[in-house]
């Protein structure tokens, strides 16, 4: 399934964030080595949520510094 795609089912309800962010093989093993050292061991959808808007904002201040 292509990333469009899957944002659609998460918008339509039938994938949760927590999927998406699972499904996204380069965003995936950076999710759960931070959910790792958070010491959180079954990452729910508001774990994706809170995870993606900080990875969001490090690409952002990244992209700003360069």
């Amino acid at each position: 399934m292509d990333n469009e795609q899957l944002m659609m089912e998460v918008q339509s309800g039938k994938k949760t964030m927590l999927d998406y962010v699972l499904a996204q093989e380069d965003l995936k093993d950076r999710f759960l080595s931070s959910m790792h050292d958070e010491g959180i061991e079954e990452p729910t959808e508001a774990d994706a949520m809170r995870w993606l808007d900080r990875y969001e904002e490090m690409l952002y201040e990244d992209k700003a510094e360069s």
